[in-house]
């Protein structure tokens, strides 16, 4: 959904840092050993940004299935 939003949007420099964080987390054992991975709220912030949503909105939309 990332990759299909930002190609409409044009892509967020902030992406390759939210990427650069999933792959530390994912390299780091603490996370391995507990299968903790990102889940999709890690990047809904940065596609909301894109589709124009003031960060103030971001608790709402979060909230809404």
């Amino acid at each position: 959904l990332v990759d299909e939003v930002f190609a409409i949007t044009g892509k967020d420099p902030l992406v390759e840092v939210a990427e650069a964080l999933q792959d530390a987390a994912l390299a780091d054992a603490y996370f391995a050993n507990r299968k903790l991975y990102p889940n999709v709220d890690f990047y809904s912030g940065l596609i909301y940004r894109a589709m124009g949503f003031p960060p103030e909105f971001f608790t709402c939309l979060f909230a809404v299935p």
